[in-house]
């Protein structure tokens, strides 16, 4: 009975595990594919509203492979989809 509930419980951490992982990916594609439709526009601030709760840009780190849209807000959703900017707090580059 023992090995049935662990096998149980070890399924939906893979089923849970996979759809964070899907889910993520998948705004990630959705979210870098509208910023860079901004940045070809020509758009100064390319921040949009509707995604997520405003994407704000992205963050590049080659040397350990990193490639991230940072999106505003600090929520579980957010974070467990992209990097997370607090509302409220200054952006690089400017005074808050």
């Amino acid at each position: 009975m023992v090995h049935r509930t662990l096998f149980a419980a070890a399924f939906l951490m893979l089923g849970f595990s996979g759809f964070a992982w899907i889910d993520a990916w998948h705004f990630q594609r959705q979210a870098e594919a509208r910023f860079v439709r901004l940045l070809a526009g020509g758009v100064d601030s390319p921040r949009v509203e509707g995604l997520g709760n405003g994407i704000l840009g992205r963050i590049d780190i080659p040397r350990i492979g990193l490639s991230a849209v940072i999106a505003e807000g600090d929520g579980t959703t957010i974070l467990r989809r992209a990097v997370g900017h607090i509302k409220g707090t200054g952006f690089p580059g400017h005074p808050n």
